[in-house]
């Protein structure tokens, strides 16, 4: 009995001390809204502070028995809700009340909305009505799925299904409607179906279309087409690739499909970078940062590792970036995870700073997150499933992070710093804190007058931060200045001696040399 009660206590302590280490690796797995974590420098998830608080859900009890939405957008002091079941888009003010909808198009004083399209085209070159558009009114929205807001407060609304972009002001009234676009690589039977647009400082219109995966369709004002912008790579099987290397049929050529991976998601930021979200990833990244040229410039240059959402999930596994949002002023941007129903905010550089969200129907948890925005530090996801809009605030701890962002790249290190001291109060373990509070105190090192105890200072400082973030690269560059200023403190008092040294020596060799000469002339006179 007694060994019995033995073993009953060694496994009751065996499971408590268990269960304290599961709660940290098993994070990203667990879908619990109190879970919060981030990476640490070894990839590996680690508890941290709660970065986003959800404060506030809205759906159908504030927009309409069926509210769907399906895409965000932030444009003057309004977020735009794009309501695909309801045909409309709906606007909020910064605290979230209801500004303003566009349910109805208006022609303008000087445009008149032209007749929707309903033609399709065969390969022939004969047209034929298609009878779903017919009876639609030209004044209406039909299933829109995106939307974006330029500088000047103009709309660009993705009509879907009507197969056209609509152009106007927040009243509605039309400045221009684009449709009928043609694309020959396409061919004859393509149907404009645009689904995600943005428009850039130059009036490039960029589109995702419904059934394309040749990349982003890039168009002018008046539907004309410019080419199709950072297209993925195509992908052939196995069997395909040998089709195409001896040659086939012209019957065989017709079966051998295109397989490259189409875009999710179009976002653009204040410098003119494009975003790109793709849940394909086999041809093409999760996300991708595009300049004007179509080159990737997304970088991990200060990041431990690459990451796309959460980290090594399992075998066959892996975070679904449908979605990206920046915040211009953080000089942050936030991945939406459909799979988890998280989202990741990631500093310019890589790093991740931290995650909210979770997968479940309470409060403040996504089922199917389709889209995500950042109103200013606020970030907005809408959720297809739950056919909610959630908001999320950003707790003092992501708050002190972002003021940190902001400060740091501002060049305001003294209050960086205050921040990023901050920031350890709440969480010991956020190596991104120490890495840039060595960069900090290296650049301080750098800018100090050269044989000072303040240079020597800052350098040992920056030392110090780079050791507890691992940061091998920072750490030696540091240390060879440290060096050298050693070096040089010393140098005058290390050559001092070497002279008296070597003073000491030709001294002591002429002495010697003396004496020997003395010794020899009293050897000669007999003394």
């Amino acid at each position: 009995m007694k060994n019995l009660k033995r073993i009953i206590c060694v496994a009751i302590t065996f499971a408590l001390l268990l269960s304290l280490c599961v709660s940290s690796f098993a994070l990203p797995i667990n879908v619990g809204i109190t879970d919060s974590y981030f990476y640490n420098e070894n990839a590996i998830p680690v508890a941290a502070p709660i970065a986003y608080r959800p404060v506030t859900v809205k759906g159908s009890d504030t927009f309409g028995a069926t509210f769907d939405p399906v895409d965000l957008t932030v444009g003057e002091d309004y977020i735009y809700i794009v309501d695909r079941e309801q045909c409309q888009i709906i606007a909020l003010n910064t605290d979230y009340s209801e500004a303003f909808r566009i349910s109805t198009l208006k022609d303008s004083e000087d445009y008149q909305i032209p007749d929707i399209d309903i033609y399709t085209y065969q390969d022939d070159g004969t047209r034929v009505a298609d009878a779903s558009l017919k009876n639609r009114s030209k004044y209406n929205l039909y299933r829109p799925e995106g939307i974006y807001v330029d500088t000047d407060g103009t709309l660009y609304i993705a009509d879907t299904q009507n197969r056209r972009l609509i152009v106007c002001d927040k009243e509605g009234y039309v400045s221009n409607v684009i449709q009928s676009v043609r694309i020959a690589a396409l061919g004859t039977d393509f149907l404009f179906k645009p689904k995600k647009v943005v428009v850039d400082s130059a009036g490039t219109i960029s589109v995702l279309c419904e059934n394309c995966n040749k990349g982003v369709i890039q168009i002018d004002s008046t539907g004309s087409f410019q080419q199709f912008f950072a297209q993925p790579k195509v992908a052939l099987a196995a069997t395909d690739w040998i089709y195409t290397i001896i040659g086939a049929s012209a019957s065989k050529k017709a079966e051998i499909r295109d397989v490259a991976a189409e875009y999710v998601s179009l976002t653009i930021d204040d410098s003119g970078f494009i975003y790109t979200a793709a849940t394909d990833t086999k041809t093409v990244k999760a996300v991708r940062k595009l300049a004007a040229d179509g080159s990737d410039v997304l970088n991990f240059e200060d990041a431990k590792f690459e990451s796309y959402g959460d980290v090594n999930l399992g075998v066959d596994v892996s975070s679904k970036i449908v979605d990206v949002a920046t915040n211009a002023s953080a000089g942050t941007y936030t991945l939406l995870d459909s799979y988890m129903g998280r989202f990741f905010t990631y500093a310019s550089n890589g790093m991740q700073l931290f995650v909210g969200g979770g997968n479940g129907n309470q409060f403040g948890c996504l089922k199917n997150p389709v889209a995500i925005a950042c109103f200013n530090d606020d970030i907005v996801v809408a959720d297809g499933t739950n056919k909610l809009i959630t908001i999320y605030e950003t707790t003092e701890y992501a708050s002190s992070i972002i003021s940190a962002q902001k400060e740091y790249k501002s060049g305001d290190y003294e209050k960086a710093e205050e921040s990023w001291l901050q920031v350890l109060t709440y969480n010991s373990g956020m190596y991104i804190a120490y890495d840039t509070l060595g960069k900090i105190y290296k650049l301080r090192g750098a800018n100090s007058e050269e044989g000072t105890p303040e240079r020597k200072e800052n350098y040992e400082k920056a030392l110090h931060y780079f050791e507890l973030s691992n940061n091998l690269i920072d750490y030696a560059e540091c240390y060879k200045e440290l060096r050298n200023e050693t070096a040089s403190e010393y140098f005058g008092l290390l050559f001092g001696g070497i002279v008296v040294l070597f003073v000491g020596i030709v001294a002591l060799i002429m002495i010697r040399g003396k004496r020997k000469k003395r010794a020899e002339e009293k050897r000669r006179a007999g003394l």
